[in-house]
């Protein structure tokens, strides 16, 4: 089973606002928060593959699963309006893979997606990372 999924990423806020594509405010906390925790089992679509001998496709798994992604606030593969919601005539290298992935995949993400600030005082990237990827189904 895998423990973790990193695609790259960190944290703030986005959520729909009728067609603005903004940080969701329900998905928001504190960095370094060990309270919080928006990640979701997913054991029992792992146990679920395997006990029907691989029949049912891998790819498929999520099919219809939200999931809560963290991304970094300051990326430069990310493009934002001024309004903070995401611009979709160059939505940036992030938004374009999570997108073909959730295609693929047929699960969702745009309406559970956070943005997050470069690391607090005292705290490493590393640090971080390891945080966000503890707190949120998938960090980029």
């Amino acid at each position: 089973m895998f423990k973790y999924i990193i695609l790259i990423a960190s944290f703030h806020q986005v959520f729909s606002a009728g067609d603005l594509l903004i940080p969701n405010p329900a998905l928001v906390t504190t960095q370094f928060n060990s309270t919080a925790n928006f990640r979701q089992d997913f054991c029992d679509l792992q146990e679920l593959y395997h006990s029907s001998n691989r029949s049912i496709e891998l790819r498929k798994l999520l099919k219809g699963k939200s999931l809560n992604v963290v991304f970094d606030n300051g990326t430069d593969y990310m493009t934002f309006k001024s309004d903070g919601s995401i611009d979709e005539r160059d939505p940036g290298l992030y938004v374009k893979l999570l997108d073909e992935l959730a295609r693929r995949g047929e699960f969702s993400w745009r309406d559970s997606f956070v943005l997050d600030d470069p690391p607090s005082a005292g705290q490493t990237w590393i640090n971080l990372l390891l945080w966000q990827t503890e707190t949120y189904d998938i960090a980029v």
